[in-house]
């Protein structure tokens, strides 16, 4: 149910977004401007006070992050946390990656395993490049800053990078 809702929801993102760049790459390409990764919004509001008739305008700014592949990323750690939570198929093809002590750690520590992932979420943000290569690294490094020995901490990255890619494609 949980992949079949994720599918639903990565299928239409996709579609969305392959939509919504087909007029954005001719613009872009005619224009030679590098790509900006953040997008910026500015609200306008403006409040007239009775007595002075004077306008008094305020400018909120509000960040986004930039591009899909962040958000289907993002997606695909929220499906994992909680397959390591629940269970599930999502959980089975992670656990297909390790040897028969990889995974009985794995099923032990599972909290270090989720505080790693929320920080790789918020790393998401910030990222410049997200390839499996990067996200395994960056992970292999948080899961050894929450305590997970190097011994496992490379494994359990790279299965839960081939899982994220999994999920995205």
């Amino acid at each position: 149910m949980l992949k079949k809702l994720f599918c639903g929801v990565l299928a239409g993102v996709i579609a969305f977004s392959s939509f919504s760049m087909l007029g954005n790459t001719s613009a872009k390409a005619a224009s030679n401007l590098p790509p900006s990764p953040v997008v910026q919004k500015e609200k306008s509001e403006t409040t007239y006070s009775p007595s002075s008739l004077s306008a008094q305008s305020s400018i909120e700014s509000e960040v986004q992050p930039y591009g899909a592949k962040g958000f289907m990323v993002k997606l695909a750690i929220q499906t994992i946390k909680v397959a390591i939570d629940k269970g599930g198929s999502v959980l089975n093809y992670i656990i297909k990656w390790f040897d028969k002590d990889t995974a009985s750690y794995f099923t032990k520590n599972k909290s270090k395993v989720i505080k790693a992932l929320n920080q790789l979420e918020d790393w998401i943000d910030d990222a410049s490049d997200l390839t499996q290569s990067t996200i395994k690294t960056k992970l292999n490094s948080l899961l050894r800053s929450a305590g997970v020995p190097s011994t496992y901490s490379l494994s359990i990255a790279d299965a839960i990078a081939r899982t994220i890619t999994w999920l995205i494609l």
